[in-house]
């Protein structure tokens, strides 16, 4: 479990270069994976120059969207996130069938949406 590069391409990188897909699993998505995912993507707070800064702003407001959810969906999901240079940066837990996209909303504020959740089978029989 760790993170993993799905494109050919190197980490780090541009604007100019194509777009780069990490992907990460862990067994539950909490304050823990996404904070060992920042570090991995972002590198510790403070240290270096501050470009990765929007995608640390969007993995916190993930952090912060935790509690909205019941915990056993963080064991059985997938958030994605995309920075300014349209890298994607997913973090599974599970099967991932709860799926949430993490965005700056038209006022520059962020959002996180459940956009893909499993099928409920109650009643069938």
């Amino acid at each position: 479990m760790g993170i993993s590069s799905s494109t050919p391409q190197t980490e780090g990188a541009s604007a100019q270069e194509y777009p780069v897909e990490k992907a990460y699993e862990c067994d539950e998505i909490n304050k823990r994976s996404i904070g060992k995912f920042i570090i991995k993507c972002c590198g510790h707070e403070g240290m270096g120059d501050d470009k990765d800064n929007r995608l640390r702003r969007l993995l916190q407001g993930a952090i912060s969207h935790l509690e909205k959810e019941k915990a056993h969906v963080w064991q059985n999901a997938e958030l994605t996130v995309y920075d300014k240079y349209a890298n994607c940066y997913t973090m599974k837990a599970g099967q991932g069938q709860y799926k949430f996209l993490v965005h700056l909303d038209g006022r520059d504020e962020i959002e996180v949406i459940c956009t893909e959740k499993p099928k409920k089978f109650w009643g069938l029989f």
